[in-house]
């Protein structure tokens, strides 16, 4: 009984961590303040921000994904779109290219790694 009780939790540790690589932080305020820890993120899913983050996100961390945002629901690049990897501390400051996307973000969608260029 302890052997199967051991391969279950192996089994829902290592569920666990294939779920925190599908995740990335949306926060509302600057600098990861105010966020939910674990936005889903799975396989080029459209992903449309709630009434919570909708219009409201100012800072995300893609955790090492590459991921798309965007400025309507849907994902449509028909849409203002842009492509970022990693921490965004501050959409307010974002570098150049990615200005004025403070506030103004309602779908996303993330590439896995397997995939990225």
């Amino acid at each position: 009984m302890k052997f199967i009780n051991a391969i279950v939790a192996a089994a829902v540790l290592a569920a666990s961590a294939v779920t925190a690589k599908e995740t990335i932080e949306i926060c509302r305020n600057n600098l990861l303040v105010f966020c939910e820890i674990n936005a889903p993120a799975w396989n080029r899913d459209c992903v449309e921000l709630g009434v919570e983050y909708d219009n409201l996100v100012s800072s995300f961390d893609t955790r090492g994904l590459t991921c798309e945002f965007y400025d309507e629901p849907g994902c449509s690049k028909d849409t203002a779109w842009f492509e970022h990897t990693g921490k965004m501390p501050a959409l307010n400051a974002a570098p150049a290219g990615k200005e004025g996307w403070d506030d103004r973000i309602s779908s996303y969608k993330c590439i896995p790694p397997q995939e990225e260029r």
